[in-house]
């Protein structure tokens, strides 16, 4: 039996491109399911359709506001995270395709 690292949400989360934050067990529970979160605390329009594409593109990935953060953008993954001080598509899309799906529950 797997350790819980911390409290986690039923696995209705949310996914997409989200408007709102994401509660912090629902953010274990994606991390634990395999999702990349892409998390901003401001972005430019050109920003937020990335994201919306690469949501759209990839079930898994998620995006959503949190203004908690210490970088403009911060993508997580199971053990990883990388945060970007502005919008690199290329690391943004290998970041995505390296994590998505390694995870616990994988």
């Amino acid at each position: 039996m797997r350790a819980a690292l911390a409290a986690h949400a039923p696995r209705d989360y949310p996914a997409g491109f989200l408007t709102a934050p994401i509660p912090k067990p629902a953010q274990v529970a994606m991390l634990d399911d395999g999702a990349v979160l892409m998390q901003y605390t401001r972005a430019s329009s050109a920003t937020l359709a990335f994201f919306r594409a690469i949501t759209v593109a990839n079930s898994s990935v998620a995006a959503a506001p949190n203004s908690s953060l210490d970088q403009p953008i911060v993508l997580t993954a199971w053990l990883y995270s990388m945060r970007c001080t502005s919008l690199d598509k290329t690391a943004i899309r290998n970041f995505v395709a390296t994590h998505t799906g390694k995870a616990p529950a994988h």
